[in-house]
């Protein structure tokens, strides 16, 4: 697991935008001020761009890739489709699966 997720206390911003598809914050450390991680909804198909416009928003998948700013992967959370139950994974640096929640 990275060392960066030792802190206890961070600061997550949103970023904001009209007619915006994809997840986008960055996560401060609020004692710096300063971006320890960005986290980004890089691949994001078609279908779901489409989606995230409508009333079906809640039910698109998601992939977020949890970087540091040099670029380096700490977590990628994810998300398939879901219509009643949404089981979301949390994969490390490596892509192995370090836990869910439902």
């Amino acid at each position: 697991m990275h060392p960066i997720l030792n802190k206890n206390l961070f600061f997550v911003k949103e970023h904001v935008g009209f007619f915006k598809a994809a997840n986008n914050f960055d996560i401060y450390d609020p004692d710096s001020q300063q971006i320890i991680l960005e986290c980004r909804e890089e691949r994001l198909g078609f279908f779901t761009k489409l989606f995230r416009f409508s009333d079906y928003k809640r039910m698109t998948p998601f992939e977020i890739d949890i970087k540091t700013p040099s670029g380096e992967r700490v977590l990628t959370v994810k998300r398939g489709v879901s219509f009643f139950l949404s089981k979301v994974q949390v994969l490390d640096e490596k892509n192995a699966l370090i836990g869910t929640f439902k």
